[in-house]
């Protein structure tokens, strides 16, 4: 199962373990954050950039 199904089942734990296992094969460490579905980072994205209306 890749992490990104994993993530959408609710099941953020199991996904990020395998995730901490991929980045100890490449030698290298996971960014700081949270796991979270697409669809919320589209959101949070949109609604970072949204301007005030004036």
């Amino acid at each position: 199962m890749s992490a990104r199904y994993l993530v959408g089942a609710g099941r953020k734990e199991e996904a990020f373990r395998i995730l901490q296992s991929i980045a100890k094969i490449s030698k290298t460490q996971l960014p700081e954050g949270e796991l979270v579905e697409e669809m919320q980072v589209s959101v949070l994205y949109l609604l970072k950039s949204e301007r005030p209306v004036s």
